[in-house]
């Protein structure tokens, strides 16, 4: 697990025109995982949202989350990978579409296992 601490940003608004709002982090690290998306958690204001994440070849973040973020005027977040679930791709709206439902797909199974594990042991 990696966790990326930041301030909530305005994206572009890409993800949501496609029909999947996210949240973006800007952030600064030193060390970061390798581009990609990831099954990950939005930590904001005590609580954890579910999601898949996306960390850019260029340094940006952004997390869909599995449920609605009731956004605050905190600014102060943290994202945390767990397991990689796909590699980074771009692509035209209908691809990207496609690519994102899965990565979340993926992303709900990814937690759907780990849950399980935690339970079986």
């Amino acid at each position: 697990m990696h966790i990326i601490e930041g301030t909530i940003i305005e994206g572009s608004k890409r993800a949501s025109e496609l029909g999947f709002p996210t949240i973006n982090l800007a952030y600064e690290s030193v060390h970061q995982p390798d581009a990609g998306v990831y099954a990950g958690s939005l930590l904001y204001d005590g609580e954890e949202y579910r999601g898949a994440a996306c960390l850019a070849p260029n340094g940006k973040l952004e997390i869909h989350c599995f449920q609605a973020v009731p956004l605050k005027h905190i600014k102060e977040a943290s994202i945390a990978l767990y397991e990689k679930v796909s590699e980074y791709v771009v692509g035209d709206d209908g691809t990207m579409r496609a690519t994102i439902a899965g990565d979340i797909e993926k992303s709900k199974r990814c937690f759907a296992d780990l849950e399980r594990t935690l339970r079986d042991s």
